[in-house]
């Protein structure tokens, strides 16, 4: 031992540590996925400070998402997340019933999230993969994304991740944003230390490495949310229960929210709508992208409709403009909680048990339908040119 611990060996052993802590950063997401994952819960998103890497979220799609199924990906906001409906009670559960074993669903939605963020990254890399996929996201009247790397600061590490990383499908349109963006974001520093810390990382991947580290043994920063237990390895936390009262608090803030749906877009708001849309979504996957536009609840609809006369006339309007001009982008665009009541809805938007399952319902034959469009249910399609 004191032959070895010369200043020489000291140097090989540290270099050989750094380099055995790259290799271990890179591999250990495929060794050690997420287990027992149902959806990205506080104790597994940046609100609990937990920032799952491009690595983590595509061996993660791989496992849920076997070759032999059409692989359903869930992205978008805290409504297509199931804010309000507890995990084993999610409207995923019900959709993947209802759609059946030849499909399998897995929901990587965020609270807040944009269309483009978590969810459609994680469809880019399966279909870098080959993989048959369908990727379901909400989008809101007022915007489908406002950059390409998402509408949320907390939230835009996964892309900078993923395109570091060379993961993501070709969009020439994509980078010519991104650089125009880089020009006008080149004065704040946030950007400067995400774009550092993306780069460095595809090569060292220590933020691999300290992410399954903090989920398997040990998480390092202390949290309010696991302030009892700031140690405890996230993979220990089970999703903890809704607390629906500030949900219940905001019917006035909800209310006002409503009232600004009822805004008629101009030719300018359609134009900008389609052209993020097309800034954001890779063409190959635009056919497999199924947009929802989510009703709101019927009940605040009708308040406002009493408060500002043709206000529920001009919403239907708004909400068959925004359909029309996602199609035209090149997306499947629905229309969604068409059926729900106001007791299926928690607040202005997020769903109860009963509306998530009324949702999956609704929403399960476009999934079928557009997997058949695609090809991917060969048995149908056979039938069908036969016939």
């Amino acid at each position: 031992m004191r032959r070895l611990l010369t200043p020489p060996g000291f140097f090989v052993g540290l270099v050989a540590g750094f380099v055995a802590c790259c290799v271990a950063g890179r591999k250990a997401p495929t060794l050690l996925p997420i287990e027992d994952f149902q959806r990205f819960h506080r104790f597994l998103n940046p609100e609990g400070l937990y920032y799952a890497t491009a690595l983590q979220v595509r061996a993660l799609a791989r496992r849920e998402l076997p070759c032999d199924k059409i692989g359903v990906i869930i992205g978008g906001s805290s409504v297509m997340q199931g804010v309000g409906q507890r995990a084993h009670a999610a409207w995923t559960i019900r959709l993947q019933q209802e759609l059946g074993d030849e499909f399998r669903v897995v929901n990587l939605a965020m609270r807040g999230g944009a269309p483009n963020e978590h969810g459609q990254i994680a469809a880019e890399m399966m279909c870098r993969d080959g993989r048959k996929i369908v990727h379901v996201c909400d989008v809101f009247l007022h915007t489908f994304a406002d950059a390409p790397d998402g509408n949320r600061d907390v939230y835009r590490y996964f892309f900078h991740d993923a395109r570091a990383r060379g993961l993501l499908l070709p969009l020439p349109e994509r980078d010519r944003t991104m650089a125009a963006l880089a020009h006008e974001r080149r004065d704040d520093a946030r950007f400067d230390e995400l774009r550092i810390q993306t780069r460095a990382n595809r090569w060292l991947s220590f933020n691999d490495l300290w992410h399954v580290i903090g989920y398997e043994h040990a998480f390092t920063v202390w949290h309010p949310f696991a302030r009892k237990h700031p140690w405890r390895a996230r993979k220990a936390w089970r999703e903890p229960p809704l607390n629906r009262k500030p949900f219940l608090k905001i019917r006035e803030k909800g209310l006002v929210a409503v009232a600004q749906q009822g805004t008629p877009y101009d030719r300018e708001d359609l134009e900008r709508l389609r052209a993020q849309v097309l800034q954001s979504v890779p063409e190959v996957l635009r056919p497999r992208t199924l947009a929802v536009v989510n009703r709101l609840n019927p009940e605040f609809l009708q308040v406002v409709d009493q408060d500002t006369p043709g206000f529920l006339e001009g919403y239907d309007r708004k909400v068959q403009d925004a359909l029309a001009y996602l199609r035209a982008a090149g997306l499947h665009a629905v229309e969604g909680c068409v059926s729900l009541q106001a007791a299926d809805f928690l607040d202005y938007g997020h769903l109860v048990a009963s509306g998530g399952n009324k949702l999956a319902v609704e929403l399960a034959p476009h999934i079928r339908a557009l997997a058949d469009e695609l090809g991917y249910l060969e048995r149908k399609t056979a039938r069908r040119k036969r016939d």
